[in-house]
């Protein structure tokens, strides 16, 4: 399997797995959107990137087996037949 070029992220790797995981401890959830937030405040580079910068964070939050929530499916109830 090829492992590709290092993210972008990598230099900020430790802080940003830290953060989410102290996020999570206080029951908060971690969106993509609370990502970028946390790394364009580490980063002048990574805040101009406007485009790029979901993808990032995707290709981040993938690599390292984190959830990454994409929407919820609400049951109105039990279907009858």
């Amino acid at each position: 399997m090829c492992i590709g070029p290092s993210s972008s992220l990598h230099a900020y790797e430790d802080q940003l797995l830290r953060y989410i995981f102290a996020v999570r401890e206080c029951g908060m959830a971690v969106s993509s959107k609370l990502i970028i937030i946390k790394v364009s405040s580490f980063s002048r580079e990574f805040r101009e990137k406007a485009l790029a910068q979901h993808h990032c964070v995707r290709r981040f939050v993938m690599s390292h087996g984190l959830v990454h929530w994409m929407g919820i499916i609400f049951c109105s109830g039990i279907q009858e037949n």
